[in-house]
């Protein structure tokens, strides 16, 4: 009884290393970028970077973070429609307040250079925090001065002084 005890698990053993000798010459591939990048450009003709990957495969924080850096690169390079795509990405998979509030931000700021103001002063409306309420009011204000609305854009100036900050947010 003894002997086959024995047998059994030396068989066990071996099978144990023959397939762990198997799966490290041929190892499993969970997560193949390279599968995804095919379907991606396959189906959307567009070549996608690394950091584009990141970003559709990390709908955390940090791939909120990589897509800021992202759209600020775009930004840079003048490529408005893809920071627009890249931050509406970004505000889809955020939860924090805060941050959620600095990608409408930044989406009203691409739609100024786009000079399409309404859609960047709807946005800026959205935002009812009172800590943000200030910069919303001064940028919507600019946004009136570029249109040469000049009563619109003294009347948001002198509302941004109305607003009553915590002295916890004071410098």
């Amino acid at each position: 009884m003894i002997i086959k005890k024995k047998i059994l698990f030396i068989i066990f053993i071996i099978c144990l290393i023959t397939i762990e000798i198997f799966l490290y010459k041929y190892p499993l591939k969970k997560n193949n970028n390279k599968n995804i990048k095919y379907l991606y450009t396959q189906h959307t003709h567009i070549k996608l970077s690394k950091s584009e990957l990141f970003i559709i495969n990390h709908k955390n924080i940090y791939g909120i973070l990589t897509s800021m850096k992202l759209i600020k690169i775009y930004i840079q390079k003048k490529q408005f429609e893809k920071s627009i795509i890249c931050l509406n990405y970004a505000l889809k998979f955020t939860q924090e307040k805060n941050l959620r509030i600095i990608l409408q931000v930044r989406l009203a700021r691409v739609h100024i250079e786009k000079q399409q103001y309404l859609k960047s002063i709807k946005l800026l409306n959205y935002i009812k925090n009172i800590t943000w309420k200030k910069l919303s009011k001064k940028i919507t204000s600019d946004i009136f001065r570029k249109q040469k609305n000049m009563n619109q854009a003294l009347k948001n100036w002198n509302n941004i002084n109305v607003i009553k900050v915590s002295s916890i947010y004071k410098l």
